[in-house]
């Protein structure tokens, strides 16, 4: 994660803090609409305002870019490429099933040489359907939608001297980082144990 960089990350969770900040100040305004609003409805709501609040946090940066095209919006920060994401206890997200989607979500490095190839994350926030609220904020790296490799919650400090925390998520185990071999392994169905086979 140190090629993110600390001013990514801190704006990440600035921005799911401000989006959460937003999201109770509508619920207050209208407080009986809540329940009737669709989650996609307040799963857009809560989009707009991470991706309107990291655009403000980050400025022009160098090395950095934010693209917008239709209803992909993506941020590349070097070689890694992150789409906004809410994810449910399980690390779950979800897409409207297009394969452009779900092809987004493959991580593809066969041929590539180790440190090259992109890397594709999922940036966002926890969310709870009971309470219809936001967590903290949070990247997932998975290969294949529902393939979550691995997921931790992000703290950043008020003040910007103190280090972010990052907080391995229980479910699933911590990976064991392997390089990129030139024979891609694949993990056994059903198998717990997210090391690759050779």
């Amino acid at each position: 994660m140190a090629e993110l960089g600390d001013d990514f990350l801190r704006s990440l969770v600035g921005a799911v803090d401000s989006a959460r900040e937003d999201l109770e100040a509508f619920r207050s305004w209208q407080p009986a609409w809540f329940p009737s609003m669709a989650e996609r409805t307040l799963a857009s709501f809560v989009h707009d305002r991470i991706w309107d609040s990291l655009g403000q946090l980050l400025g022009p940066h160098d090395g950095l870019t934010m693209r917008e095209a239709g209803v992909i919006r993506e941020v590349v920060v070097g070689r890694y490429r992150l789409r906004l994401k809410r994810h449910d206890f399980d690390n779950r997200i979800s897409n409207y099933p297009t394969q452009t989607a779900l092809s987004f979500w493959i991580q593809e490095h066969d041929g590539m040489l180790p440190g090259t190839e992109e890397v594709r994350l999922a940036a966002g926030y926890r969310w709870d359907r009971e309470t219809r609220s936001m967590g903290p904020a949070l990247l997932s790296y998975r290969d294949g939608q529902d393939n979550v490799m691995w997921a931790v919650e992000i703290e950043s400090p008020a003040d910007a001297v103190t280090p972010i925390r990052v907080k391995q998520v229980d479910w699933p185990p911590a990976p064991r980082i392997e390089l990129p071999s030139t024979r891609r392994g694949r993990v056994a169905p059903g198998n717990g144990d997210r090391s690759t086979e050779p």
